[in-house]
């Protein structure tokens, strides 16, 4: 590493914000949120004990039958389900991940902040983002948003990047952050308002002109469509 590197603000607000969400990172499923936290946990365990089917999650309240249910893409819990092929199922992998993604976050944000506003905003912003309590809280928790908070920022940030350089490979790595971040709750398709923002700010309403922008959107909404559309069908057998 080098030296320099360790001068840099940055570099100590993302260490100190991955630090503050490994206090006690093999508590139990208790708190605000703990029935959702030990959903998101029985089915990362299920995927674990009952075969790695990415595309049919189990829950543990399914009756008779084998608790397949009609949820988010569960990508979440199935990285933590191989995680446990290392240690057994072991729950701290879950606010591990969750540290992981949100450090993530925060050096996302903090490049959107720079670019934006900035040097001395962006740190500001990153500050906030990593150590305001109820961030502290929801940045380790045994659920999904950290790692879909982080899809939608990493995805604007490469976003923004990709209008300047015109390289198709961060493109597409913005495209597969948003994807994810929509496919682990749908809702977050409104991130499309700010994309779009971004590359009518860039090249005007010429943006509606070029093929790449457009086949962004329609593969983002096909994928999308295609795992709710499965979901639904799920839930309903």
């Amino acid at each position: 590493m080098n030296p320099s590197i360790l001068r840099v603000p940055i570099f100590w607000i993302l260490l100190l914000s991955f630090a503050f969400r490994l206090v006690q990172l093999d508590a139990p499923i208790i708190g605000m949120h703990s029935w959702r936290q030990a959903d998101t946990a029985a089915v990362a365990r299920n995927f674990h004990e009952n075969g790695y089917d990415l595309l049919r999650p189990q829950i543990d309240f399914g009756g008779a039958g084998p608790g397949y249910v009609d949820m988010e893409f569960p990508l979440y819990s199935y990285i933590i389900a191989a995680a446990y092929e290392i240690t057994g199922v072991q729950e701290w992998w879950g606010r591990l991940l969750s540290a992981l993604f949100w450090t993530a976050l925060v050096a996302a944000m903090y490049d959107l902040a720079r670019w934006a506003a900035g040097r001395r905003i962006a740190r500001w912003t990153a500050i906030f983002i990593a150590f305001l309590p109820l961030n502290l809280f929801y940045g380790r928790v045994f659920m999904p948003e950290p790692m879909l908070l982080a899809g939608m920022a990493g995805g604007l940030t490469l976003f923004r990047r990709a209008l300047d350089s015109g390289k198709p490979g961060t493109l597409l790595a913005s495209w597969a952050c948003i994807a994810v971040a929509c496919l682990l709750k749908i809702p977050c398709l409104y991130i499309g308002l700010p994309l779009v923002w971004l590359a009518w700010w860039k090249h005007g309403w010429g943006f509606l002109r070029r093929p790449a922008i457009w086949a962004y959107a329609i593969l983002l909404f096909a994928v999308v469509g295609a795992w709710y559309g499965h979901s639904h069908r799920l839930g309903q057998e």
